[in-house]
C-alpha cells in the first residue's frame, strides 16, 4: 500500500483506511516472508502452473486405466488432491486479501479527487459532448478464458453437478453402498476440485492484471481532468482526506476474518507439514495400509471443507464492501455529470437465471453456512471416530467434504464472475464520465473549440 495511506486495524479485513489523492504512490517494503508468499501466490495463479495441473490430470486419467483396480490408487489420488487443495485454500485466501487492499487504495484516490472535482465544476459552465474513448480491451485469449469462467460458474453447471451426484447416489443400492462405490466418486471429485482450484487462481490473477491496466488508464484520465480543472478554476486546495471504515461485523464474523487471515498467512500450511511428517512416520507402523493412505487426504479434506465455507463468506463480505465504496464514487460521478447535463445509462435488471445465481451466492456467503460447515465437520469426525477410522469411516469423512467443497468452488467462480462483471461496468462508467468531463473542460479552455 502507498506510504501515506494509513491503515488502522488488527486484521486486514477490519482495517480503517485513510488517505488522499495527492499522497505519493510509494509502497512500504513488505517483509521477506510476505514477499515470498506473494510470489508463491503469483506463481500459483500463473498459466504455467495451470498448464501443469491440466497435464497432471490427463496423466492421472491415463494411469488410472492400469492402476484403477488397486485400492491404494484412488487413496493416493485423494491424498494428492487434498494436499494440493489445502495449499490452494491458503493461496486463494491471500490472493483475496491482497486484491481487497489494492482496491481500497484506488478507491481512496478516486473518492478524494472526485470530492475536489465537485467543488471545481460548480465554478464552470460546461457543455459536454459524446466522446469516443474506451478502456483497453482484454486479449482474445483472455476473453476466451473469461467465457470459460462464465460457463463453469453458471447456475446450470451447478445444477448439472448436483444431478451427477444424484445419479451416483442412485447407483448406491446396486453397489451395496460399498467402499469402492465411495472411492469412485471420491476420485472423480478429487480431479474436479484440483481443476477448479487451479482455474480460480488463474482467472483471478488474469482478471486482476486486466483490472490493473484499466485502473491505470482511469487514473491517468482522472489526473488529466484534475489538472485541467485546476488550471481553469485556479483551485489550489489539496483533495480532502478520505476515510474508509471497515465492513460492519459481529463476533462470529470477526472470528471468521481472523481464521481467514491465519489461513492466508500460511500458518495452516505449516500445520499441514507437521501432520505430513507425523503421517509419514506412522506409515511403517501400520504397514502402509489403505487406511493410512487415506488419512492425510481425510485430514486435509476436512480442514479444506471449512476453508471452502470461509472463502465464500469472506469473498461475499469483501465484495459487498467494495461495491458499496464504488457505489459512492458512482453517486458522486452522477451528480457531477447531471450538473453538466449528461445522463448516465441505467443498469439493466438481471434476468431470472442471474437472480437465482445471486440468491444462491448470498445464501452461501452467510455466517450461518460457515457455522453449519464447522458443525458438519465435527459430526463427520465423531461418526468416523465411532467407526474407529476404518476404511469406510475415513471415506465418510472424505467423500462428503469433497462433494461440498467442489460445490463451493463452483460457487466461488460464480461469485467471482458476478463481482468481475460489476467491477468492469463500474470502471467503464467512471472512465466514460471522466472522459466526457475532460473533453468538456478542454473545449471550454480552447477558444476555437468553445465557439463550435
Amino acid at each position: 500500500m502507498f506510504a501515506a495511506l494509513r491503515a488502522t486495524c488488527t486484521s486486514v479485513y477490519l482495517c480503517e483506511y485513510h488517505g488522499k489523492a495527492e499522497d505519493e504512490d510509494k509502497r512500504v517494503e513488505p517483509k521477506r516472508l510476505d514477499r515470498w508468499l506473494d510470489k508463491v501466490v503469483s506463481l500459483a495463479g500463473s498459466q504455467t502452473v495451470f498448464g501443469l495441473i491440466l497435464a497432471g490430470l490427463v496423466g492421472w486419467a491415463l494411469l488410472g486405466i492400469k492402476f484403477s483396480s488397486s485400492e491404494k490408487w484412488p487413496a493416493l489420488i485423494s491424498d494428492i488432491q487434498a494436499v494440493l487443495c489445502y495449499v490452494f485454500d491458503s493461496l486463494l485466501m491471500r490472493q483475496q486479501s491482497n486484491g481487497y487492499r489494492w482496491t481500497m487504495e484506488r478507491v481512496i484516490r478516486l473518492k478524494s479527487r472526485a470530492a475536489s472535482h465537485q467543488i471545481m465544476l460548480e465554478r464552470l459552465e460546461l457543455k459536454v459532448h459524446p466522446v469516443d474513448l474506451e478502456l483497453p480491451q482484454e486479449t482474445r485469449f483472455g476473453r476466451f478464458v473469461t467465457r470459460c469462467a462464465l460457463v463453469m460458474g453458471h447456475i446450470i453447471t451447478i445444477m448439472l453437478y448436483w444431478v451427477a451426484i444424484g445419479v451416483w447416489l442412485g447407483f448406491g443400492p446396486k453397489n451395496s453402498w460399498s467402499a469402492q462405490w465411495l472411492l469412485d466418486i471420491n476420485s472423480a471429485t478429487s480431479a474436479l476440485m484440483v481443476l477448479l482450484f487451479a482455474f480460480l487462481a488463474n482467472i483471478r490473477q488474469r482478471h486482476a492484471a486486466y483490472e490493473e491496466v484499466c485502473v491505470k488508464a482511469l487514473e491517468e484520465m482522472d489526473e488529466a481532468l484534475d489538472r485541467r480543472l485546476r488550471e481553469m478554476t485556479g483551485y489550489t486546495d489539496p483533495s480532502p482526506e478520505i476515510t474508509i471504515l471497515p465492513p460492519p461485523t459481529n463476533v462470529v464474523q470477526k472470528i471468521i476474518y481472523y481464521y481467514a487471515e491465519v489461513v492466508g498467512a500460511l500458518i495452516g500450511i505449516a500445520s499441514l507439514i507437521i501432520v505430513l511428517i507425523v503421517w509419514v512416520a506412522m506409515g511403517p507402523v501400520v504397514k502402509f495400509s489403505s487406511g493410512w493412505w487415506l488419512f492425510i487426504g481425510t485430514y486435509a479434506g476436512l480442514v479444506g471443507m471449512v476453508d471452502g465455507f470461509v472463502l465464500r463468506n469472506v469473498q461475499g463480505q469483501l465484495q459487498s464492501h467494495e461495491e458499496g465504496q464504488l457505489g459512492e464514487i458512482a453517486r458522486m460521478d452522477r451528480q457531477m455529470l447531471a450538473r453538466v447535463g449528461w445522463e448516465v445509462a441505467q443498469e439493466r435488471s438481471p434476468g431470472r437465471m442471474a437472480r437465482m445465481s445471486l440468491a444462491i451466492n448470498r445464501v452461501c456467503a452467510t455466517q450461518l453456512m460457515v457455522v453449519g460447515g464447522f458443525i458438519t465437520t465435527l459430526g463427520l469426525i465423531i461418526v468416523s471416530s465411532v467407526m474407529r477410522w476404518n476404511l469406510v469411516g475415513q471415506l465418510l469423512s472424505n467423500v462428503p467434504p469433497s462433494l461440498i467443497e467442489s460445490f463451493f468452488m463452483l460457487i466461488l467462480i460464480t461469485g467471482h464472475n458476478e463481482a468481475e462483471a460489476r467491477g468492469r461496468r463500474a470502471l467503464r462508467e467512471m472512465y466514460e464520465g471522466r472522459a466526457v468531463l475532460s473533453e468538456g473542460v478542454k473545449r471550454l479552455s480552447d477558444p476555437k473549440e468553445r465557439s463550435e
